[in-house]
């Protein structure tokens, strides 16, 4: 019996020892979290001039005080930790066209022997950028950055910073605006996605000063894509025709404007060549001819005729700007005696007509 007893005694023992040396099952591990989204960055937005721009995720935001004509700050965005920086300027139009622009941008980057242009390519129209622009992409080389205080100088002098600059330029109206972008090189390739973000960020408010002077008076078509100034005194008529979008008359005699729009794969220079047949075909009898302008930044067809139309002699405007195979007619028509007031109506239309979205 004691023997039995002993027995039971160190079995249990046995079983107890195994029990507490067999490890607890282990919880099933949990999924990581996501990582947090990074908080958006600073945005800059000036209702007077109608420009907004989103900055990259932990930037900051200076704000400046703008004048015109020369570039003058309006805000700065820059992270401490890498010296990056992006400087948004501003200034009264002065290039107005996108050759002109292009061609001083050029200049400006080639006269500056610190820089190596890799390419200067134009800005395509959007929905948010109603005008075209230009990008410069470019490396600078600057001296290095000088040793700490109290740190000893270098044996020998360290060799100059290379930094990564994109610059972008946009036509505005009234307004040119130039976003500068700067970042040490060897930082560029992580940074490149944020800096075009921002680029892309960049909005301009076709509705106020940029577009619509004192006594002007503004109309805006979202579903054509279009946006112009009428001069004061006008009324606005909406034909019921198809392709004819808007017609802007004064109340007694004057230059009558309209815009019309149309799809066709044709150039501009078979759209010239139809427009002069026309007026100088059997249906006008006039005569006419071809040439170029520039409208909402682009290069534009330009026809000016005179024909017999509706009874009356009459002189003709035509602008035709494309946008892919979206094609507006700008037409300026008048009493034949009326050419010099036409073709000054015609010109302040012109420029104040705005593509809205590609």
């Amino acid at each position: 019996m004691a023997r039995r007893r002993i027995a039971l005694v160190a079995t249990l023992a046995l079983v107890s020892f195994s029990l507490a040396a067999t490890p607890a099952p282990r919880a099933l591990a949990a999924d990581a979290p996501p990582a947090p989204a990074a908080p958006p960055g600073p945005t800059f937005k000036n209702g007077d001039l109608g420009i907004t721009v989103d900055g990259p995720s932990g930037w900051r935001l200076a704000e400046g005080t703008p004048a015109t004509p020369a570039w003058s700050t309006v805000a700065t965005f820059s992270d401490a930790q890498s010296g990056s920086s992006a400087v948004l300027s501003v200034r009264r139009a002065t290039a107005v066209t996108l050759p002109k622009l292009r061609a001083e941008v050029s200049k400006t980057f080639a006269d500056d022997k610190s820089y190596t242009v890799a390419g200067i390519t134009d800005l395509p129209v959007s929905g948010k950028r109603p005008l075209p622009g230009v990008l410069v992409d470019a490396t600078q080389s600057r001296p290095a950055d000088p040793p700490a205080p109290g740190a000893a100088p270098p044996a020998a002098p360290p060799p100059p910073t290379t930094w990564r600059v994109q610059a972008a330029f946009f036509l505005a109206g009234e307004r040119e605006f130039q976003l500068y972008v700067q970042a040490r090189a060897t930082l560029f390739a992580r940074m490149a996605g944020s800096v075009d973000r921002m680029v892309q960020s960049v909005t301009l408010r076709v509705a106020g000063s940029a577009f619509t002077p004192k006594g002007g008076n503004a109309f805006r078509d979202d579903v054509a894509g279009f946006a112009c100034r009428y001069p004061e005194g006008y009324g606005v008529r909406l034909p019921d025709r198809t392709q004819h979008l808007v017609e802007f008359a004064p109340a007694a005699a004057g230059p009558v404007l309209g815009v019309y729009r149309y799809e066709t794969e044709a150039d501009l220079d078979k759209e010239t060549e139809l427009l002069v047949e026309y007026y100088k075909g059997p249906e006008v009898g006039g005569e006419a001819t071809g040439g170029r302008i520039q409208v909402a930044g682009r290069e534009a067809a330009l026809v000016t005729a005179k024909g017999r139309m509706g009874g009356k002699d009459q002189v003709f405007f035509v602008a035709v700007v494309k946008r892919g195979n979206d094609t507006f007619r700008l037409r300026c028509a008048a009493d034949v005696t009326d050419e010099a007031a036409a073709k000054a109506t015609f010109d302040t239309f012109t420029r104040g007509f705005v593509l809205l979205n590609v």
